[in-house]
């Protein structure tokens, strides 16, 4: 989905809604898929700056993994937008325990 109609979405349509970046397959069911630190970075202030201009409520980005590696330099991601709250959703992998 290109950023314009993001941005329509989120500014008209949905304004309470948020984001969520997930890079979780790949090949759905055979290969995992990862995001970049920067990538979360560029959608977060993109996100900030939407919101801001446009004097909508604080947007949630969720960041989605269910292995350590599918979000590369973690160290990185940037968390001092206010107007964007990150949440990053771990979630299990494999066979019932």
């Amino acid at each position: 989905m290109s950023w314009f109609v993001w941005r329509v979405l989120l500014r008209s349509f949905v304004p309470r809604s948020g984001v969520c970046c997930n890079g979780s397959h790949e090949k759905p069911l055979q290969k995992i898929g990862s995001v970049d630190a920067a990538e979360v970075n560029r959608v977060s202030e993109w996100l900030a700056d939407l919101t801001a201009e446009h004097r909508l409520p604080q947007k949630l980005l969720v960041l989605h993994r269910f292995t350590k590696a599918m979000v590369r330099h973690e160290d990185e991601v940037e968390t001092d937008h206010d107007e964007v709250g990150l949440l990053v959703h771990m979630d299990g992998q494999g066979s019932p325990g």
